[in-house]
């Protein structure tokens, strides 16, 4: 089976779709009976199919990023 090249156009859109949809959040958690200690890999589901990620909680303060094109 031989696969087509994607153009650049089409290379763009995807890009620009996964651009549109991931993100970085932090947050700062103030009340110390709230704090953790979590390193975890966030994994596609069925209401997010494409959806990977890593959540990060140091005490006080976590971060999330996602990588997404939004096919949910």
């Amino acid at each position: 089976m031989k696969r087509k090249n994607m153009g650049f156009a089409t290379m763009l859109k995807i890009l620009s779709e996964y651009v549109k949809y991931s993100g970085m959040w932090f947050g700062l958690v103030i009340n110390p009976y709230h704090w953790d200690f979590r390193f975890e890999f966030l994994h596609p589901d069925e209401l997010n199919p494409n959806m990977r990620g890593i959540y990060v909680s140091l005490g006080l303060i976590w971060v999330r990023g996602v990588i997404d094109d939004g096919s949910w």
